[in-house]
């Protein structure tokens, strides 16, 4: 039995403020979106991190080290459409740098601990001992919210998924 489509959501009506997503990433730095997205289209793949979600169980961080791979993987497809791509989920930096080495990304990491893309985007979030995460969703920006994906098919398979949606937009 084949899995259903990914449900997709309509473009965003409101443009967010960049000016607050200032993050950091697996190596300590800080990440200024806004800046980022003045220079390049963005994907953006939110994943749940250490804690399993109730989408994946107790797979979560198997799909999660399988998508950085799937990601990296597609790294020059990527780059060939002017895209920076960026795994967020609200793990502590720390723990996203140690699924950074063990994974040997081409991307950044980026730590969301107070979920703050949600403040913006209808993202889906679960709660596991009054904490709340990212469930795995991703978004293409350029400039301005471009397309949020809700659900994604498969962690391994997102980003063909995003490269097939940019492609059948021209992009």
């Amino acid at each position: 039995m084949s899995n259903p489509a990914p449900k997709v959501a309509p473009l965003a009506r409101r443009r967010p403020s960049w000016a607050e997503l200032q993050l950091t990433d697996h190596t300590g730095a800080t990440v200024d979106v806004s800046e980022l997205a003045g220079e390049a289209r963005l994907v953006i793949y939110f994943y749940p991190g250490t804690v399993c979600s109730f989408d994946d169980g107790h797979d979560s961080q198997a799909l999660d080290a399988a998508q950085h791979r799937a990601f990296t993987a597609h790294h020059a497809d990527f780059l060939a459409r002017n895209c920076v791509v960026l795994g967020v989920s609200s793990q502590p930096h720390e723990q996203q740098r140690a699924a950074a080495s063990d994974t040997d990304i081409e991307h950044l990491l980026v730590s969301d601990p107070e979920l703050r893309f949600t403040r913006h985007f209808d993202l889906r979030t679960f709660t596991v001992d009054d904490l709340r995460w990212y469930c795995r969703s991703m978004m293409v920006l350029a400039g301005a919210v471009v397309h949020v994906f809700k659900t994604v098919g498969s962690p391994e398979g997102s980003p063909a998924q995003a490269i097939a949606w940019m492609r059948s937009q021209g992009i």
